[in-house]
């Protein structure tokens, strides 16, 4: 459908996200949004659980980890050039402080895609949504545990603004990234599907698929 339809894709920057939908500068917004802005359109797309990765290197690759090797380990954590946190490692540090505990950010990456690299080759750990982690699994020799303590799930949220809530082909593209991942769900990867869709703060609830 639509072959020829031109696909701009740029990291997202939080500090600025709400003015680039409002504006033009980009139509929809895709991550692990904590705190949404209340005049943009929310859907939720699909939600993961963390896990656990480390490389060869490390001293317990292959055994069991519990909380406080979890915490003792060096960590390899994300942060885009827009935002030194993500929110992601932020959910992280938070439940860590919650036990007394605090661990040693050993490298940052700019992009997710690199701390699976990063951490086949050195003796850190990383956190990553199970899904990437257990495919990243596939091609190199990480070893992919479950976290050792309680978190909720990463959901992952589509966000747009009102100005192209009814535009005919941005009601397509959202609906069609809500196919893709309600297939995704279907194929028995570990994501789950929210059904689900945030309405802006003093407005009606946008019907299916909008």
């Amino acid at each position: 459908e639509a072959p020829l339809t031109p696909l701009q894709v740029r990291l997202r920057d939080p500090g600025n996200l709400r003015a680039w939908l409002t504006e033009g500068e980009c139509d929809i917004a895709f991550g692990y949004f904590t705190d949404a802005h209340s005049e943009l359109h929310c859907s939720d797309l699909f939600g993961q659980e963390l896990a656990v990765i480390s490389g060869p290197a490390h001293p317990l690759h292959g055994q069991a980890m519990s909380l406080e090797d979890y915490a003792q380990s060096t960590h390899v954590v994300f942060g885009s050039p827009f935002a030194a946190h993500s929110p992601m490692e932020e959910t992280i540090d938070r439940a860590l402080r919650k036990s007394n505990l605090e661990r040693t950010q050993a490298v940052q990456v700019a992009s997710m895609l690199l701390v699976p690299y990063v951490v086949a080759a050195s003796p850190h750990v990383a956190a990553l949504p199970a899904w990437v982690a257990r495919q990243d699994a596939r091609a190199l020799p990480p070893q992919v545990r479950p976290m050792p303590m309680s978190l909720p799930p990463i959901v992952i949220r589509m966000l747009w603004h009102d100005r192209t809530h009814r535009t005919g082909m941005q009601r397509w593209v959202r609906q069609l990234v809500r196919t893709l991942t309600e297939e995704l769900a279907r194929s028995k990867e570990a994501i789950t599907v929210p059904t689900r869709t945030h309405p802006r703060r003093g407005s009606r609830r946008p019907p299916p698929g909008c």
